[in-house]
C-alpha cells in the first residue's frame, strides 16, 4: 500500500508563491579565515547547469576554475570593483582566490553551501551529480 500523500491543484497552487520565494534565496556562509560571514545569492539553475557543461575535465585546475567562477556569481561583495581594487586583482574573479588567501578548505566550504541550496550537498564531486 502507498502512504504518499496525494496532492491537488490548491496544494501545488501553493507551493507556487514557496518555489518563488526560494528563486532568491541568501544564505550566510562562515569564512573563519576572514572572521565572519559572506552573503550567498542563488542564481539561476540554468547557469548553474551551464557551469558544470563547461566543466569539461576533472583536473584541479578545472575545479578550481569553476568554484572561483560560482562563488563570484553567487557573492555580489566580491563584484565590488573597489574591493577589487584594493586587492590589485588583474581580472575581477581573481578576487575569490585574493580574498580568500588561496585558501581551498575556505573555497570547498563556500562551494558546498552553495551546491546545498541546488540539493547537491551530498555529491560526491561536481560530475558524478551532474550525471545523476
Amino acid at each position: 500500500m502507498d502512504n504518499s500523500k496525494r496532492l491537488t491543484l490548491e496544494a501545488l497552487m501553493a507551493k507556487a508563491e514557496q518555489r518563488k520565494q526560494e528563486k532568491y534565496e541568501i544564505r550566510q556562509v562562515e569564512v573563519p579565515s576572514l572572521g565572519g560571514a559572506l552573503q550567498l545569492e542563488k542564481i539561476p539553475l540554468t547557469r548553474i547547469a551551464s557551469m558544470m557543461d563547461d566543466l569539461g575535465d576533472t583536473s584541479m585546475a578545472a575545479n578550481l576554475a569553476f568554484n572561483v567562477d560560482l562563488i563570484y556569481a553567487c557573492c555580489p561583495m566580491l563584484r565590488n570593483t573597489k574591493l577589487q581594487a584594493a586587492y590589485e586583482v588583474a581580472a575581477p574573479t581573481d578576487i575569490v582566490c585574493a580574498v580568500l588567501g588561496d585558501n581551498m578548505m575556505e573555497l570547498n566550504r563556500i562551494v558546498a553551501a552553495l551546491l546545498d541550496m541546488y540539493g547537491l550537498a551530498d555529491a560526491t564531486g561536481i560530475k558524478d551529480a551532474v550525471k545523476n
